[in-house]
């Protein structure tokens, strides 16, 4: 959970650099670049332990907090790669059934989820505003600069920061890549951290096809 102080630390740097904006603007708007955030980067990795039988290839996802958004691949009891899809938000779908019992490992990414406490907090990991609140600002800011007929809306403004903004996603889906680790080898995933969809190689929804670790 993000931290308080973290939270309103971020509020008052983005009303701090938009006079006339409304809280409730930027609580708004600062769900939604959280969630493009975390949506474009696949930063947000959680680790699922998966029983598995004989008896089916279907499991249930239940990951902890957040929002279950992409199958990165699977692992397992020997850490080799197995071929799975998620076909459906939350369900794993094996494409062979095992011989024996045995205990798989998901690799997934989340994404915010919608606050439910009184100070419109989002639901997301304490890490991400230490780590990347700077350009996250930046992003709240470009997108309310990005509105037209406001005091602060600035087109010249908004390229800048998007563009700050979008950097930090860039970078951030390549440190996940690499495990956090100065000088570390990417770890790889399926399809080469596949998120491919309709558009330009982000993905539009579930990715569908079976996947395996090269």
């Amino acid at each position: 959970m993000i931290a308080e102080q973290d939270w309103k630390r971020l509020l008052a740097d983005v009303a701090a650099k938009l006079p006339g904006a409304s809280m409730a603007e930027i609580k708004s708007v600062a769900f939604d670049t959280l969630h493009e955030f975390f949506k474009d980067s696949s930063c947000w990795i959680e680790t699922l332990t998966v029983p598995v039988t004989p008896a089916s290839t279907t499991y249930d996802l239940v990951v902890g907090e957040g929002q279950l958004v992409r199958l990165l691949g699977v692992l397992d009891a020997n850490n080799q790669p197995v071929k799975a899809l998620m076909p459906a938000i939350g369900q794993l779908q094996l494409a062979f059934s095992v011989n024996t019992n045995q205990t798989y490992t998901a690799y997934v990414a989340l994404n915010v989820t919608l606050p439910l406490q009184k100070g419109m907090q989002p639901v997301a990991p304490d890490w991400v505003l230490p780590l990347w609140g700077p350009y996250i600002t930046q992003g709240i800011i470009g997108n309310m600069m990005n509105v037209e007929q406001r005091t602060y809306s600035s087109v010249r403004g908004a390229a800048y920061n998007l563009k700050r903004f979008r950097d930090a996603i860039s970078q951030a889906r390549t440190e996940a890549l690499s495990r956090y680790t100065l000088g570390g080898a990417a770890w790889r995933f399926p399809g080469d951290f596949s998120t491919r969809g309709q558009k330009g190689g982000i993905s539009t929804g579930t990715d569908t096809r079976f996947t395996s670790w090269p």
